[in-house]
């Protein structure tokens, strides 16, 4: 009568079959997996830049602009500086701020996006100012800064004057025409080491994947005081 159980044989014979499955298997589990990651970090910097562009959007398609040059005006209403890789704008603008401690909201608010040098991973980090209500003095600062993303390779603002695009707008009566947006969102799993010894192949591809870049017309905008003066114009609208 034979012993139940298997041979040496037959367990030889089920571990090449198991290795055979697991062999089709395998590549199959990897490239699934990789294709999750590979979604959900496109979905990642999809949200991030969408997200940011549509609440600068708002923010600079609401700018404020100055009535007629015979009326009082407000200086610096929208400035926008550099300094060597770092953008700084600030702005009044008609976006309805959030609310106090008291429910209030402001019809005008300060508001600002300054750039910093991220010191923990080596990116950039954005910034958005809000200050609440409008008052007279210096609308370039004060009010309270929340962090709107720290995983920037690059950020870059440009402003159109009626001729041609610009990096600051500085000592202007009213914002320009236009503002160009232009950023490159690093994905979660890229780490500043890659990003320092990266090459040039690494970094256009990391743009091509991150960059987001848009155009935001401003219906108060208008030329440059340089220009209007040169057409015979005054400032303002």
């Amino acid at each position: 009568m034979r012993n139940k159980g298997f041979t040496l044989i037959e367990l030889v014979l089920a571990m090449a079959m198991l290795g055979a499955v697991m062999g089709l298997v395998y590549p199959i589990v990897v490239m699934t997996v990789n294709t999750m990651v590979a979604f959900e970090r496109e979905a990642e910097v999809l949200r991030v830049g969408n997200a940011v562009l549509d609440l600068m959007t708002r923010d600079i398609q609401g700018c404020y602009a100055n009535p007629n040059p015979s009326q009082p005006r407000l200086e610096n209403v929208f400035v926008g500086s550099k300094e060597s890789e770092l953008e700084r704008l600030d702005f009044i603008t008609t976006t309805v701020s959030h609310p106090d401690e008291d429910g209030n909201v402001s019809p005008l608010t300060e508001v600002g996006y300054h750039t910093y040098h991220n010191s923990k991973n080596g990116m950039f980090t954005l910034f958005r100012r809000e200050d609440f209500f409008v008052y007279k003095g210096d609308y370039t600062a004060g009010g309270k800064y929340h962090e709107i993303y720290d995983r920037f390779e690059s950020f870059k603002l440009e402003y159109f004057d009626g001729n041609e695009w610009r990096e600051s707008w500085e000592q202007e009566p009213n914002p320009p025409l236009a503002v160009k947006i232009y950023f490159v969102v690093v994905p979660p799993d890229i780490t500043e080491d890659q990003l320092g010894f990266s090459d040039e192949e690494f970094l256009e591809r990391l743009r091509e994947e991150g960059g987001f870049e848009t155009i935001v017309n401003i219906p108060t905008g208008s030329k440059s005081k340089e220009l209007l003066e040169a057409e015979g114009g005054t400032e303002g609208r």
